[in-house]
């Protein structure tokens, strides 16, 4: 994209690899709706500090270790995010971090949409896909940014975008195969976040969208055991937490939430009023794991990710 006031181009950058992105079904199914070819999208790891000039931040408003690495702090510009505002980067303009609103592309959309310019149907095609399914279809986390973004596109270029079409293609994506119960690194990686604490400490989220107790069950308990410990090592993480959302046998919706960590830190991790305890063990003889059941089905990640957060930074 080039600016018409300044002639800067910017260039959307993928805070991923290729290989990991590829893997995700709900990806490879979106850029094939929208015609976009994996192999024209620029990725973090296919560039170095000397390429960059200014910054946006989108759907986040903290570094992590390889933008750190790559020294984008000396060339944030704005900050556009949805998550709970870290009070950096405070002379970004503009600077909008919202943790109200359900999906950062209405944000993106409004901005936009504010400055006066008309988007060309593919872009809103592109944009209205994020708020559709990070709002379930307008039935969750839902503010009037999110209202605004969709009402306005949908009068616009309705025919050509079907919320519920949109919505049912993404499940369907985002469905757990037989076969991939059996893969935990893709398990693991579909939807992963990775953080670090105040001393230094790598941590991470893994959004799992079954049963967790069901995934034990169907697996050696050993040799996943293994895998896990094995994708914690190889990220270097100290701590890893798994949100688990699936429906029951009783067609009832449902989320756990699990951690893994050193026997230690386990001790200094409070228990939240929003769990309930279902079971405790080890992993191996270095870590032990705790499984909850969640009350508030609405919590996802990003308000599990504070939680933690508080006692990590201890």
């Amino acid at each position: 994209m080039t600016s018409k006031k300044t002639t800067d181009t910017y260039f959307p950058l993928i805070n991923s690899n290729k290989k990991l992105i590829g893997m995700k079904r709900e990806c490879a199914g979106l850029f094939s709706d929208l015609s976009v070819d994996l192999d024209d999208l620029i990725f973090i790891n296919e560039i170095n500090e000397n390429n960059l000039d200014s910054v946006i931040l989108v759907d986040h408003n903290e570094l992590d270790e390889k933008e750190t690495e790559l020294k984008f702090h000396e060339h944030i510009e704005a900050v556009l995010d949805h998550r709970t505002d870290k009070g950096l980067f405070l002379n970004a303009s503009p600077r909008i971090v919202d943790a109200s609103i359900g999906s950062n592309a209405s944000i993106v959309f409004n901005l936009i949409h504010n400055q006066g310019i008309e988007l060309d149907e593919s872009i809103a095609r592109m944009l209205s896909y994020p708020i559709i399914i990070d709002t379930s279809n307008m039935t969750r986390r839902t503010s009037e940014i999110e209202r605004f973004a969709i009402d306005f596109i949908t009068k616009k270029y309705g025919k050509s975008i079907d919320r519920e079409t949109i919505l049912n293609a993404t499940r369907e994506r985002l469905k757990i195969r037989e076969e991939d119960y059996g893969n935990t690194y893709f398990l693991l990686s579909q939807d992963y976040k990775q953080y670090k604490s105040r001393h230094g400490q790598k941590w991470g989220i893994s959004s799992i969208r079954i049963n967790l107790k069901e995934w034990f069950e169907k697996n050696d308990t050993r040799k996943l055991f293994d895998e896990i410990n094995e994708y914690m090592r190889d990220n270097e993480l100290v701590f890893l937490g798994m949100t688990s959302s699936y429906t029951s046998s009783g067609n009832k919706f449902k989320k756990d939430i699990l951690y893994i960590c050193e026997p230690k830190m386990h001790e200094q991790i409070g228990d939240s009023s929003n769990a309930s305890h279902k079971e405790t063990g080890n992993l191996n003889e270095h870590l032990v794991y705790k499984l909850f059941s969640v009350k508030d089905t609405s919590w996802t990640r990003k308000q599990w990710q504070p939680f933690f957060e508080s006692f990590l930074n201890k």
